[in-house]
């Protein structure tokens, strides 16, 4: 085989390499992308398993169950007194109603129209 012939092949053989490398990369990325997204949906069911567990028997709950209630308990109370500080800081209230964030001024809700 001639200088050429050789590097022909080599140009070839590796071109054929890369495009393999190519295609399994493509075929890796798209199966792990698939796993994340079925991964994804079973952390959704666990959380609204959780959710709907906390919201029906946070009150007669199992006792494994009570310190993560607890915890989410103490964070539901946290965000409520920041978002009351939130809504301080910005001048706004809370329509009874909608629930709706309306300026502090407000006689009336901008949203639903009912009495603030």
């Amino acid at each position: 085989m001639s200088f050429f012939d050789n590097v022909k092949e080599t140009v070839s053989n590796t071109s054929r390499e890369v495009g393999n490398k190519a295609k399994e990369l493509a075929e890796v990325t798209k199966l792990k992308n698939a796993i994340s997204a079925e991964e994804r949906k079973i952390k959704e069911e666990y959380e609204k398993i959780g959710r709907l567990y906390v919201e029906n028997f946070a009150t007669n709950a199992d006792v494994m169950f009570l310190p993560s209630i607890d915890k989410i308990t103490n964070s539901q109370k946290v965000i409520e007194l920041k978002q009351a500080e939130l809504n301080q800081v910005k001048n706004v209230k809370i329509c009874p109603n909608c629930g709706a964030a309306i300026d502090e001024g407000s006689a009336f809700c901008s949203k639903c129209g009912s009495k603030a």
